[in-house]
């Protein structure tokens, strides 16, 4: 996950430039943010792709990966809507 969705910006300050927030100096939300990501992240970390794809036919499935796509109808393939 982290490698795929990079760092998490989930408020201006966490930013690469720290953003331009007026009350950064004295704000608590930053703290409070920053441990929830950290959290969330702990939780991810516990599982790898493999875990969460481990029922790939019933998503091939559900998504009709397992299935012809539909034929175009000759209508529109004439661009008629």
């Amino acid at each position: 996950m982290r490698e795929t969705e990079g760092k998490a910006v989930v408020a201006e300050c966490f930013g690469e430039s720290g953003g331009d927030c007026q009350i950064a100096p004295n704000c608590r939300l930053r703290g409070v943010l920053g441990e929830a990501v950290t959290a969330f992240y702990a939780v991810l970390d516990r599982y790898t792709l493999a875990d969460l794809v481990n029922n790939r036919q019933q998503l091939a499935r559900m998504l009709f990966i397992d299935r012809p796509a539909p034929a175009k109808s000759a209508r529109a393939d004439r661009g008629h809507a």
